[in-house]
């Protein structure tokens, strides 16, 4: 078994090189020097980006270096965030090991890839769905790309102040309007659009009598307007609604831990 000091030579060696845009100039390389500190790089792997918040970096380093030697994975750290690959066929079940050993840290992760020339490609999606969770205000929580789906590349760089405002701006009326009245209008707007539009199939989904269903509808043209079937602003209504699902999924214990 590899000692500490040896797995965070790996991975400052290794890792690097390795996830750097674009295919590895020279794999083999790569895979000779992986096998020097004990890592079967052809193994399935799974590459996890984590941000360790508030807790202590240092101790956060060398137990992620610890984790590494144990499991016969690679650390390391890039763009200010650790890395890690380790084996492993289930990306979900690594994070929630990785939470184990560091504490509550965000951990966005992508995987099993199988190749060295896909650890790449694989942690860009890992470090977009690190940024996402962090963007929905989900810090100390694990999720893969199966989960956050598009959001990963649409909040891969935008904070939680951004996304507030822009969820404000568009749905904003319709969740302070439930919010203040127990009423449900961004559920039934959402359900209109997966509907694509059939007030009788919101009606059979929602179980409520389709008057219902035609008077709350009234009500969101009233609080957002009567352009808000319109095809630039239903795009960016669907947007806000899918995130508010997704905010929403993670409050109720349905997303990834």
């Amino acid at each position: 078994m590899r000692g500490v000091a040896g797995a965070e030579a790996g991975g400052r060696a290794a890792l690097p090189a390795a996830l750097r845009a674009g295919p590895p100039a020279d794999p083999a390389l790569l895979r000779v020097r992986a096998l020097r500190h004990g890592v079967r790089v052809d193994e399935p792997m799974v590459l996890a980006v984590v941000d360790v918040g508030d807790a202590d970096r240092t101790r956060a380093q060398r137990e992620a270096a610890r984790l590494a030697a144990q499991s016969g994975g690679l650390s390391g750290t890039r763009q200010g965030s650790m890395v890690l690959a380790l084996p492993g066929d289930d990306a979900l079940r690594v994070g929630g090991t990785i939470q184990q050993r560091l504490g509550p840290v965000t951990v966005g992760v992508a995987g099993p890839v199988t190749t060295v020339t896909a650890w790449a490609g694989a942690y860009r999606e890992a470090r977009q769905c690190e940024r996402a969770l962090l963007a929905l205000g989900r810090a100390g929580q694990v999720a893969d790309q199966a989960h956050l789906g598009f959001a990963r590349l649409l909040l891969g760089h935008s904070g939680p102040a951004e996304l507030d405002d822009f969820m404000r701006q568009t749905i904003g009326p319709l969740l302070d309007y439930d919010q203040a009245r127990g009423t449900e209008l961004a559920a039934t707007l959402d359900c209109w659009f997966e509907e694509s539009g059939s007030a009788t199939a919101v009606s059979r989904r929602l179980h409520i009598h389709p008057n219902t269903v035609a008077q709350r509808l009234d009500r969101i043209t009233t609080l957002l307007g009567h352009g808000w079937r319109e095809p630039a602003r239903v795009l960016d209504l669907r947007l806000a609604l899918r995130l508010w699902r997704l905010r929403e999924s993670f409050d109720d214990g349905v997303g990834p831990h």
